[in-house]
Order: structure tokens, then sequence, then C-alpha cells
């Protein structure tokens, strides 16, 4: 039932995931309260995080969409070793299917709809193109109004507006190699980012 990387702070103990910088993309993460509590571009954040073990170096656009994903991993302590970079923290890495050679074209599709004009849709298709070859297509969208009204601009705040999308390929030429290549696209309209407090009256 998790939407984005951060709904794994909510049941990973010593985990905190949280959009941070009055964006809804821009991560700080903390594994057994190492990390980084003001995320910039200039700087690397104690937690790694990954994307099917590639390093993602910044945490803007690092509140990743979760769908179409075999597995999420969570490793705390230092990952110097394994992973090519101090990550003093641990590590969060995001395992994503990948196309898969099956007999016949599968896939899935499903949409979500809720308060404040919200829709989510996601889905995927994977498509055996021959007996050695195969694709693989996923995404999601999120639409959603603002719940917060700005007096000074006389507008909805808070709003979402961000679509993923992920390409797979894979090439099985025998038991003893395989290629994969992945390719993956976010994207965020930030224009009205959500609000640093709210004011009560």
């Amino acid at each position: 039932g998790a939407l984005d990387i951060t709904d794994v702070g909510q049941t990973v103990p010593n985990v905190t995931l949280e959009a941070s910088r009055a964006t809804n993309s821009t991560l700080s993460a903390f594994i057994r309260g190492i990390g980084q509590q003001d995320p910039v571009s200039g700087f690397e954040q104690g937690v790694g995080i990954y994307l099917d073990d590639v390093y993602l170096n910044r945490p803007q656009a690092a509140v990743l969409d979760i769908y179409d994903v075999e597995r999420i991993e969570v490793l705390r302590g230092p990952q110097g070793t394994l992973y090519g970079r101090n990550a003093t923290g641990g590590v969060v890495n995001m395992i994503p299917n990948i196309a898969t050679h099956s007999d016949e074209i599968e896939g899935n599709f499903g949409v979500e709809v809720g308060n404040y004009a919200s829709r989510r849709m996601r889905g995927h298709i994977n498509v055996p193109v021959t007996d050695t070859f195969a694709v693989r297509l996923a995404g999601a969208a999120t639409r959603r109004e603002g719940f917060d009204y700005n007096t000074f601009t006389e507008r909805n705040v808070n709003d979402r507006n961000l679509w993923s999308s992920r390409l797979s390929a894979s090439w099985t030429p025998s038991d003893r190699f395989r290629a994969n290549l992945i390719w993956e696209h976010f994207d965020e309209d930030d224009q009205r980012a959500r609000t640093g407090k709210q004011l009560c009256t």
C-alpha cells in the first residue's frame, strides 16, 4: 500500500524518510539518527538512495514513486565497501521489476480516487518480443488539488502533479549471459509547493 519512498519510513524501524524544503520531491533521509537535516544540492546525504543499485547523488527528485517494484532494501550502518561511497548512516535501495521472458503478454492497471480531486494511476505491461528478448513498460501518475489555502496569493497550495515512467529491456541469449537496460523518468510540477507551517485561527 506504499505510495512513495517516504512510506517506507513509517514501517521500518530507525528509518526516517520525508519530503522537505517546502517541496514534494526533495528527500530528507535518516537511519539511526544519521543523515542531513537540510538537504541542499551541493551536499551528499549520510544515507545513500539507490535505484536498482544506481546511486541518486542529490536529494532533489529522490522522493520516488513506488510502482512495479520487486523489493526495497534498507541497509543500516556504513555501506561504503559494498556501494562505493561513504554512506555513513546506511542505504535505501529500490529494486524495480524488469522485463521477463514468458509465454504471453502480461500486465495490470489500477486507478485510485480520493478527496481534493485526487487521482492516482499505476500500471505495467510486459511483452516477450522473442525467446531471448523482452521489454517492460511501467508508469504512475498522481494528480491532486491543494488542501491548504494561501490567503496572500488567494489560491490553494499543497497540490501534486507528477508523472513517473520506467522502460526496461532484457536480452538473454544463453543461460550464462543476460543484459538489462533500464530507463527511468520522473517529472513533478512544484509551482504550488507544500507549506512549511499551517497557522490555525
